[in-house]
Order: structure tokens, then C-alpha cells, then sequence
């Protein structure tokens, strides 16, 4: 029988050390032996709630190896832990193949292979204070949080480094592998506190990097060919570094070049998104298609293959009844035809022109014919989900605009560095330092509203928000009140 060993973690004495510095020790070992893994929930210096996971010595010493090469041999190294990583990994190496090119997504779902630590509610919140005020280099748990995540670090820098990402599109509807949002989102979060951690050293182009990588990888989730909901993802993993970017640009500690590199940065990284409404819409009808054509072919197969019912209980139906079955869905589907060309109609549309009375009514429409359908089929086709295509937008356009708006704070900024104070209008940014001219709001159409104070030592800078209507940044957009409720989208500016 062969004898299991246990592998300490490196730094055993502090409490909270995770799985990732675990890993580079058990690649030290050459049996084969299987070993239980010691990995700790942060929790400060309590210690508590410290678990245990066995895992094989081939997949430690696999995972221990950075010697990563991006083709089939790396399906061998796909942890036990993560065993849906499977059918992503294999879709991203036929995806490089196709195209020739390495790419980033494969780097990031790699990082999530070193990431095994569990976050407790208190650490969390220790997190998210540091992200909203400063660094506190007297809390030691945030500390070895970090040291813990250097392996994770390092492959998403990788992947971020090559500047490029595609996505696996919709072809296999409901099937589609999806990465993990909840650890790529707690990845950006974790670069961003080691950001703050680096600002308190006064490191600010460090810091910054670390804000540009996380940037980087949020955007790489929203690439053209993901689904919407990875598109949400991606802006709601944006946020987070964008706002440090922010804070840090106004902050007055960025020099000049500093500044240009920042702008140049956030210009390319507007650039290679997606924000084709209408592209979106035709990949989420396309993922739609797809469902009811594999609902359709899983219950022909059924028929003709004999077995227990698909519904549980019962023999399975005939040829004829699963024809049946197939046509009694054909009015939900017809409805989702109609709710895809209803959504592109209006929300294809630039949002000022929208009606959204007359949007919303057509809708209500729609989903009338979605249950007409007959068979047990019928209600399974009319129940597939779609998610709120105008709330999921309207969250997109927020994004943008309030990256349009970080773009030109850090324009003037450096407008500032050179004449001592803000400009009069944002006219005089284009082009010496803004290039490509002025971004407009892409709610109103219109340019972004912005007011200097008198002295020129501080301005106002907003959007009208999705109402399309200018508050004169007097009432600031809630979205709890309603996706096009009252209020501006403001920016907070120096002295906030």
C-alpha cells in the first residue's frame, strides 16, 4: 500500500497560507504518492475553518512544472479540482489552432489552477476597504493573502502580456464552457489590492501595472464571440481597476509620461472591446437556435433509441409523438425568432432615438405567443431563459461612458501638468491630448458636460445617463430607481 504524505505549506507557523505556494513544494517530490493538501481559509489569525483536499502527486507535480506548453499535452494537466476546465481548455487549443496564435483566456484559466484559497466574509471586507481607502500595512492577513496568489499572478500577467483574446462562441448553445467569473473577478481584485499595496510604498507605476493587467484581463473576458453574460462579466470586472486608474490619475502622482501612457493604454483597451449591441444580439439568437435544435434531436434520439421517458417514469414516446412534441415547441421558438428581431430593432439603435414605450409594449407581445405551444415540450421551450436585454445594455453603456470619462480626466490631467490649470473646454484636449477626437456620450449623442471652477483648480464632468436628460449633475443616477430613472452619471474629480 503506498504510504500518503502530508505536504505542509510553506510558511506553516502563519495561518492562511494557500494552496498556491503548496503547489511549488509537492513539485519537489518524486513518488507517486497521493498527498493531502493543506490549504487555510484567510480568516486573520484564528486558523479557522482550515480544510483538507487529497489530490494525486501526478497532478501536483504536473501543476508544480511551469514549463506550460500550449497544445494537447496541456488537457494531461487539468487538476482533478477543476474537472469542467476540461471541455474550455480543449475548445481554446482547437480555437489557437485555427487561428495560429496564442491566446490570453488559456493563460487565465491556467492561474485559476493555482487558486485555491478560500476567502473568509471578514478578510473579504478587509479587502473591499482597502479597495475603497488606502492600504493598511499593519494588517499582516492581506499580506500572506497576496504571497499566497503569487502563482496566480504570474499567469494572468502571462496571458494579459499578449495583448489578445477570443472567445469560443455560441455553437454549442447551452453547452457552452464557460470560464469561472467568480475567481477571474476575485483574481482582478486581488491585482488591484496589491496595487494599493505597492501605492503605500509610493510605487506608483507598479501600482499602475497591476491596475493595466487587471484591466486587461477584464476586458479579455468580453472579447467578440462571448456570450452576453461574460460581456457583463467583463464590465463588471473592469470597474474595479478603471476606478483605481482613476483615483490615481487625479491623485497628482502619475508624471506626464505616466499620464500619455495611461491614455494611450485606455484608448486601446476601448478599442478592442465589443460594444456592438446588434453583434451580441446575433450571438445570443444564435445560442438560442441551438438549444432548441439539440432539445429537438434529445428527444428524436429518444424516440428511436427506446429507454425510459426523457420526463422520468414511463416508456419513451414514439417517432411519431416526438414529432409531435418537436412541433408543439415551434411557437416558442417563433416567439424568441420575434424577440431577437424586436431587441435588434430598438436596442440596435443609437439609445437616444429609443422609444422605450413603444419597446417595452412590444415585449409585452411577444411573450404572449411564447406558451401557445402544445406537448410536453411545449413549456420547456417557452421557459428558456434570456436575460433582460435592456438592463444588461443600458449596464454596458454605463461602463462606457464612465471609461470615456477616466479617458478624459486623464487628458486633463495632463492638460494641467502643462498650463498650471484645467482648461476652459474640453475642445482644446483634442488633438494634442486626446487623439482621435472627443469622445460623446453615448446616451445623449451628444458631448460629455463638463464645467471648470472659476479658478481653473477643479471641474465638473458628467453624462446625462440613460434618461437621455441633463441634470446639471445636480441629481446623480441610481439604476435601484429603474434602468432610465432620473439622474447623471457623474465624475468624481479631484477633491472628491
Amino acid at each position: 500500500m503506498v504510504k500518503k504524505r502530508t505536504i505542509l505549506l510553506l510558511g506553516v507557523c502563519l495561518v492562511g497560507v494557500a494552496i498556491g505556494v503548496g503547489i511549488g513544494l509537492a513539485g519537489r517530490a518524486r513518488d507517486e504518492a497521493a498527498r493531502t493538501v493543506v490549504f487555510g481559509v484567510f480568516d486573520g489569525a484564528t486558523g479557522e475553518g482550515v480544510t483538507t483536499t487529497t489530490v494525486s502527486g501526478d497532478a501536483l507535480g504536473a501543476l508544480s512544472s511551469r514549463d506550460w506548453k500550449m497544445d494537447r499535452s496541456l488537457l494531461s494537466r487539468v487538476p482533478p479540482y477543476r474537472p469542467e476546465d476540461r471541455s474550455l481548455v480543449s475548445d481554446l487549443l482547437d480555437l489557437q489552432e485555427r487561428e495560429g496564435r496564442e491566446n490570453a483566456l488559456l493563460y487565465y484559466v491556467i492561474a485559476g489552477w493555482f487558486w485555491r484559497p478560500q476567502v473568509s466574509g471578514a478578510l473579504n471586507q478587509k479587502l473591499d476597504r482597502v479597495l475603497a481607502r488606502s492600504w493598511d500595512p499593519r494588517d499582516r492577513a492581506l499580506d500572506r493573502y497576496l504571497l499566497a496568489l503569487r502563482p496566480v499572478f504570474a499567469e494572468i500577467r502571462k496571458g494579459a502580456a499578449l495583448d489578445y483574446a477570443r472567445g469560443i462562441g455560441a455553437s454549442k448553445g447551452p453547452n457552452t464552457p464557460l470560464p469561472n467569473y467568480i475567481l477571474f473577478r476575485s483574481a482582478v481584485k486581488a491585482l488591484c489590492l496589491e496595487g494599493r499595496r505597492l501605492e503605500s510604498a509610493e510605487r506608483y507605476s507598479d501600482a499602475l501595472d497591476e491596475y493595466l493587467t487587471a484591466l486587461t484581463m477584464g476586458r479579455d473576458l468580453g472579447t467578440p464571440d462571448n456570450l452576453l453574460v461574460l460581456r457583463l462579466a467583463s464590465v463588471t470586472m473592469q470597474r474595479i481597476p478603471l476606478e483605481m486608474i482613476r483615483r490615481l490619475a487625479i491623485g497628482g502622482r502619475l508624471d506626464r509620461s505616466t499620464l500619455e501612457r495611461v491614455g494611450s493604454r485606455l484608448a486601446e483597451i476601448e478599442a478592442t472591446q465589443e460594444w456592438s449591441t446588434t453583434a451580441t444580439l446575433a450571438l445570443e439568437a444564435k445560442s438560442v437556435e441551438v438549444t432548441f435544435k439539440m432539445m429537438a434531436a434529445e428527444v428524436e434520439a429518444e424516440a428511436r433509441q427506446g429507454g425510459s421517458s426523457l420526463f422520468g417514469g414511463g416508456n419513451s414516446p414514439s417517432l411519431g409523438q416526438a414529432h409531435k412534441w418537436i412541433e408543439g415547441m415551434k411557437p416558442a421558438e417563433d416567439s424568441f425568432k420575434a424577440l431577437f428581431v424586436h431587441e435588434t430593432k430598438y436596442l440596435g439603435a443609437p439609445w437616444w432615438t429609443i422609444d422605450f414605450e413603444a419597446y417595452r409594449a412590444g415585449i409585452g407581445e411577444i411573450e404572449k405567443t411564447r406558451h401557445s405551444g402544445a406537448g410536453p415540450m411545449a413549456e420547456l421551450a417557452a421557459d428558456i431563459a434570456t436575460p433582460d436585454f435592456m438592463v444588461a445594455f443600458a449596464g454596458i453603456e454605463r461602463f462606457r461612458s464612465r471609461l470615456h470619462q477616466t479617458r478624459l480626466a486623464v487628458a486633463l490631467e495632463m492638460f494641467r501638468s502643462d498650463h498650471g490649470r484645467y482648461p476652459d473646454s474640453l475642445d482644446v484636449l483634442a488633438p494634442t491630448y486626446f487623439a482621435g477626437g472627443l469622445p460623446r456620450d453615448s446616451f445623449s449623442g451628444r458631448d460629455f458636460n463638463y464645467r471648470p471652477t472659476p479658478d481653473g483648480a477643479g471641474y465638473d464632468l458628467w453624462s446625462t445617463g440613460p434618461d437621455c436628460r441633463d441634470d446639471e449633475a445636480r441629481i446623480a443616477y441610481d439604476a435601484s430607481n429603474g434602468t432610465t430613472s432620473a439622474g447623471d452619471l457623474i465624475f468624481p474629480a479631484r477633491g472628491e
